[in-house]
């Protein structure tokens, strides 16, 4: 869905950095900001360029039907 993407720069436990939209309820402080995208999948693209393992966010990112290679 387009939207406006951020990067948690604070990894989860596991080490992941999450990838959230504009509005999300967990959207945290320390983030860096994406772009505005298409898709999560191309925000997904970008965040690579910044940490190696991301994921996005379960709780506001629902167009997922991907999965890029690391």
């Amino acid at each position: 869905m387009p939207n406006f993407y951020y990067l948690n720069e604070e990894p989860q436990p596991s080490g992941v950095h999450e990838i959230h939209a504009d509005g999300c309820k967990f959207l945290p402080v320390r983030r860096v900001y994406l772009g505005y995208y298409a898709n999560s999948e191309d925000a997904t693209r970008n965040a690579k360029q910044f940490y190696e393992d991301v994921s996005v966010c379960e709780h506001c990112v629902t167009d997922v039907e991907f999965a890029l290679p690391k």
